[in-house]
């Protein structure tokens, strides 16, 4: 365990009423979390989440969660891949199955093969599958070309229709003085498949990239964008990591950080000013950087001990008044039943635990009452209320998970295409353009090239057996409610 800050604080007031809504609201149907197969395993984790694992070199690689609930096997860094290495990250087999009608959902069949009439027109790489927007084919003249790197092959290969469905919508419906057409290509949530067809993109003179999705690919294929000058901007990657990352301001993202839930653990730590506060965490770039932005806000003014999962068996010896928790469904249970006998001190828990089958798990249910998450709100307002009705009218369904980040992600790349004299200054153009809200949240993008968003706080209903969200506790502006 380390010490974090030892510090005289007020006597402590933990709230009676803290475990009570602070402004009960639905739960939204995009941010609720995949269940496994019947018939396998209960699932370890978030769909589209990471985690670290082992590499040769004593280095990191990253894993990332399938759809199915399970995470897949490790992908090392590649050398000069422009990032360090201790990040998180997936592997996947290869495929380039691409998408034959975005409008037809959950199925994926095999591509179109879209023929150019002009012969002397280029071919589309073999990981892209169509064009759409402005033109349905390549070379046509006064046409900006753009893509979109998802997954439509691999283990995330649920998520990608249903973000392409948004740049989709996007590029029918916005309004915009450039000519832009859309090459649609599958990322097979892989590292080596992403950075190829990166770079074929980068030699059809493509200046922007809407992906890839997981913060794996992401970050394991930028080394190809950063080399040819390509900006990519993900509508999905939500690793601390990607903030991180030299990039010459060429990796942007429309996706929540996760190190927000963090600030938001600490603001509510702050709140209930307990006099002593255990962080437990995992030992892994998640765990690490949550509990590193919770001390960064809280423990200059609380005393704060910390603790990986594996030393929560020591947490009693600190006395804590408050339980600050980091992890993902397996540890997390484990730990919750661990803390159990410490009676009625409250826990605060990060979006890892943010799943139904806790409840299931968990010996005594009723440790639960005592927990507050918090994690990233979905989209609402008027005006993802607007872009969900177009959604349904135009596919006859809800957006999918994202779908509304990827439909931003297109509209600030058409604004600056806008204002763009030469292709190699995107990310200059990005920057100059004024953005208003969008319908994923704000796009008030910081020096990082990332946009802010709202977390909310959520509680387990035990009784139900359901998880309900308590309302925006931070918003994207920072202040904390």
């Amino acid at each position: 365990m380390t010490r974090v800050h030892r510090s005289q604080v007020s006597p402590v007031r933990l709230l009676l009423s803290w475990v009570a809504p602070l402004v009960l609201t639905a739960a939204c149907v995009e941010d609720t979390p995949l269940e496994a197969d019947d018939a396998g395993p209960v699932a370890p984790c978030t769909a589209g989440r990471d985690l670290s694992c082992p590499c040769p070199g004593g280095v990191l690689g990253i894993q990332t969660c399938n759809a199915r609930g399970t995470f897949d096997p490790c992908v090392c860094p590649q050398p000069d891949a422009g990032f360090d290495a201790k990040m998180l990250d997936g592997e996947t087999p290869d495929g380039t199955i691409g998408p034959d009608d975005v409008g037809s959902p959950d199925v994926r069949v095999a591509p179109r093969d879209v023929q150019p009439p002009d012969a002397a027109a280029p071919e589309l790489p073999p990981q892209c599958a169509r064009v759409y927007g402005a033109v349905d084919r390549l070379g046509a003249a006064d046409v900006t070309y753009i893509a979109t790197l998802l997954p439509y092959s691999g283990p995330l290969d649920a998520f990608g229709a249903g973000m392409e469905r948004g740049v989709e919508l996007a590029a029918e419906t916005v309004e915009s003085m450039t000519r832009v057409a859309v090459v649609s290509c599958d990322s097979a949530t892989d590292p080596n498949v992403a950075r190829r067809a990166i770079e074929a993109l980068a030699a059809l003179g493509v200046p922007a990239i809407i992906g890839p999705a997981a913060s794996s690919t992401t970050l394991g294929a930028f080394d190809a964008a950063r080399r040819d000058g390509v900006l990519l901007i993900s509508p999905s990657a939500t690793s601390p990591v990607i903030a991180q990352v030299e990039d010459d301001d060429l990796l942007w993202r429309t996706a929540p950080n996760d190190a927000r839930q963090g600030i938001a653990l600490g603001r509510h730590a702050l709140e209930l000013r307990p006099a002593r506060v255990a962080v437990v965490h995992r030992d892994d770039p998640y765990g690490e950087g949550i509990a590193d932005a919770f001390a960064a806000e809280a423990c200059a003014e609380l005393e704060c001990t910390r603790f990986t999962v594996d030393e929560v068996a020591s947490v009693a010896d600190v006395d804590p008044e408050l339980v600050v928790l980091v992890t993902f469904l397996d540890d997390g249970v484990t730990v919750l039943d661990q803390l159990a006998p410490l009676g009625d001190v409250p826990i605060l828990v990060a979006e890892g635990l943010r799943r139904e089958q806790v409840i299931d798990r968990v010996v005594d249910p009723g440790v639960l009452r005592r927990v507050i998450g918090v994690g990233s709100a979905p989209p609402s307002g008027p005006a993802h209320d607007t872009f969900a009705a177009a959604h349904q009218r135009r596919f006859g369904e809800p957006p999918a998970v994202f779908a509304a980040h990827a439909y931003d992600a297109y509209i600030v790349l058409a604004r600056a295409l806008d204002q763009l004299d030469d292709r190699a200054d995107i990310a200059a153009a990005l920057r100059a353009v004024d953005h208003d809200d969008g319908v994923s949240g704000p796009l008030d993008f910081d020096e990082t090239g990332e946009a802010p968003h709202d977390i909310e706080a959520w509680q387990f209903n035990v009784d139900g057996r359901s998880i309900e969200s308590l309302g925006v506790i931070l918003t994207a502006d920072g202040e904390y409610w």
